[in-house]
């Protein structure tokens, strides 16, 4: 198999059938030769904080675009009757199946495969994200979580992985998958019922880039000055206070309560990651900052 297409979506909430972005890359005897994305307007208007987070697309990027029935005229020509691939293909392939269903269009006939699992059975890599089968393969993911750049990324992947393990039939073997609209998992909860989160699945060198971050707390393996200086390294604007900016938090033990309260405030209306102290030097060690 060297032609095919690969696909990715974004979501603006829970919903699988909430596309806000679409993208494909086409390959043609293992080159990409084109890609191609579309900003798409939800029926449903409504944008869940997490889902901005991770994407960044807001209801002002979409809000004059097209709906999907329209782009989809576009995208169904290509994979009718080609090879699909996705990486975690479970999920796009019913968020595609989702968003025809919602709009009574007619399901196309195609096959398709999924990089996640050939990299997990091929590879035996610790984890089997698009991150880091990327950086396993040193494919440069500059943007991840923008469809355009993970569809080309799966598409390099596909190259690298060669045959696939195995094809399905669109839409009756899509395996169950489990929720992602939450793309990341809860770590832990500490005393003051704060949630620790684990970025390790989408781990990037935007998951820190141009974000404003706060640093609090008492460090034991660095001392907060470098913590410090590791966020303005990875390209993050470094503030003293949580306020209605601040889009992720590094907390080491013994914050103040103060903080605290803000950042329970700040997540009733927006999505506030927060990591500690072990998670924030994992991220340094993924990225080759130490």
């Amino acid at each position: 198999m060297n032609s095919f297409i690969a696909i990715d979506f974004e979501t603006a909430n829970e919903n699988r059938n909430s596309i806000c972005q679409v993208a494909i890359a086409i390959v043609e005897n293992n080159v990409v030769i084109d890609s191609k994305d579309w900003l798409i307007r939800p029926k449903e208007l409504r944008f869940s904080p997490i889902n901005v987070y991770k994407h960044g697309i807001t209801l002002d990027h979409v809000k004059h675009s097209a709906e999907f029935p329209e782009i989809w005229q576009e995208i169904k020509p290509l994979i009718n009757g080609n090879i699909v691939i996705a990486h975690n293909a479970s999920f796009d392939m019913y968020v595609l199946r989702d968003v025809l269903q919602l709009y009574a269009l007619e399901l196309p006939q195609f096959n398709f495969w999924c990089t996640y699992l050939a990299a997990k059975q091929k590879l035996q890599l610790a984890k089997n994200t698009l991150p880091s089968v990327c950086l396993h393969y040193g494919i440069n993911l500059s943007n991840h979580h923008n469809a355009r750049y993970d569809a080309i990324a799966c598409a390099e992947i596909a190259i690298k992985l060669g045959t696939p393990f195995k094809l399905r039939n669109f839409p009756i073997e899509i395996e169950p998958t489990k929720d992602f609209s939450n793309p990341f998992k809860i770590k832990k909860a500490d005393l003051s019922g704060i949630e620790i989160y684990d970025l390790s699945e989408n781990l990037s060198q935007q998951t820190f880039f141009g974000k404003n971050v706060v640093v609090t707390g008492t460090f034991n393996e660095i001392s907060r000055s470098k913590a410090e200086e590791y966020v303005i390294r990875m390209g993050a604007k470094l503030a003293s206070s949580i306020n209605s900016k601040t889009s992720l938090l590094v907390m080491g033990e013994n914050a103040g309560p103060s903080k605290i309260e803000k950042i329970k405030e700040l997540n009733k209306t927006a999505f506030v990651p927060i990591i500690d102290e072990k998670e924030f030097l994992e991220v340094i060690e993924a990225l080759g900052l130490n």
